[in-house]
Formats: structure tokens, sequence, C-alpha cells
């Protein structure tokens, strides 16, 4: 299944859909972190995954924990729309990436940090981007989408959340009404 396609349409990544075998034919390492070109989609968690298997044979979904020493859910991916300062357009490209990615990486949770705008009243990239999770949320390819501004105890969501993925109790996100981030949840909980 192809990952990353060049504008002409030659296959640039690939994954398998149930053996962990992946491909590139450019090097993750260099597009990831500081390094990120502005025209790029983050190579981070492609790389991530990859280190994660070669380490530790895991199965997809799971990384090693050197703290801990054993095997961990992997769980919150959190990504920054706004890194580079693209249009929104560029943004949702990147987000469009990210998802697919999220999805062959059995990553469930999605951090999305996407601003609120400059002036504070709306932003391209947040609505952009909420619009667009809204309209996969009803396609049935994204489980939930919970607003900064829904991230409370009081929003059932929310509670349901923090349920099924108890480490969101410390982000530092919770009741703070954040209009400038979004929750994606990628699997039913």
């Amino acid at each position: 299944m192809p990952l990353q396609q060049a504008a002409d349409g030659t296959i640039e990544g690939f994954c398998h859909e149930t053996l962990p075998i992946l491909g590139v034919q450019w090097h993750p390492e260099r597009q990831s972190g500081a390094r990120l070109r502005e025209d790029a989609v983050d190579a981070g968690p492609l790389l991530r995954y990859f280190v994660g298997q070669c380490s530790c044979k895991s199965a997809p979904g799971l990384v090693h924990c050197e703290k801990r020493g054993r095997l961990m859910k992997a769980t919150t991916r959190e990504l920054n729309l706004e890194l580079g300062r693209p249009t929104a357009d560029e943004a949702l490209r990147r987000l469009e990436a990210e998802l697919e990615a999220a999805r062959h990486m059995n990553t469930p949770l999605l951090k999305l940090i996407h601003g609120y705008g400059s002036s504070g009243k709306g932003g391209r990239i947040r609505t952009a981007s909420r619009k667009y999770l809204l309209a996969q949320q009803e396609k049935g390819r994204i489980a939930a989408v919970v607003p900064g501004e829904r991230f409370t105890i009081f929003d059932e969501t929310t509670r349901r959340a923090l349920q099924q993925y108890p480490h969101l109790r410390q982000d530092r996100d919770l009741e703070r009404e954040n209009m400038g981030v979004t929750f994606v949840f990628l699997r039913r909980f």
C-alpha cells in the first residue's frame, strides 16, 4: 500500500497492510525534527516506527520504553500544524498525510496544535483542519474529534477518552479550554 507519492505519481514510500514491512526511497531521519523542510511532511512518525520495529520486535502499535524496560502502547502523537507557518492548504495536506501514517502505524490518538489565529477570532488552519476532521468523522475514517475547548471532564466524549487513555489526564490542556488544539481519536472507545 503506498504511503507517499511524488507529484508525478511515483511511489516514494510503501507499507504492507498486515506484515511489518515498509520502505521509502528517501531519508526519513533527514526530514524530521529540527531538519524538517518547510515544504515537507514530518517523517518523524515513520522514523520512530521503524526504530521501534528494529529495536524490540514489537507488534505494530507498540514501542519499547527504555525507562520501564518493556513494550508499551504507542498512544498519543502530537502534531504541530503551525510549524513553518504554512498556509491552510499546506497544513491540510500535512494533516492528511499524518492521519494516513497514523493509521498505518496503528496510532490511536493525535493531538493537533493548530493555533487559534493571531487575532484570536478564527485562524484559517484551525477552521480548515476542524472542518476536514469532521468530514472524515462523518465518513467513518475517524472515531471522534474533541476540540480543545471541549477537552474537559464535563464533555462525554472526553470522559470516554479519559477512560480508554488514562494518560490524557496528565495532558496540559485538560480543563484549559484551549482553542488552539484538537484531539483526534482514530479508534472507537
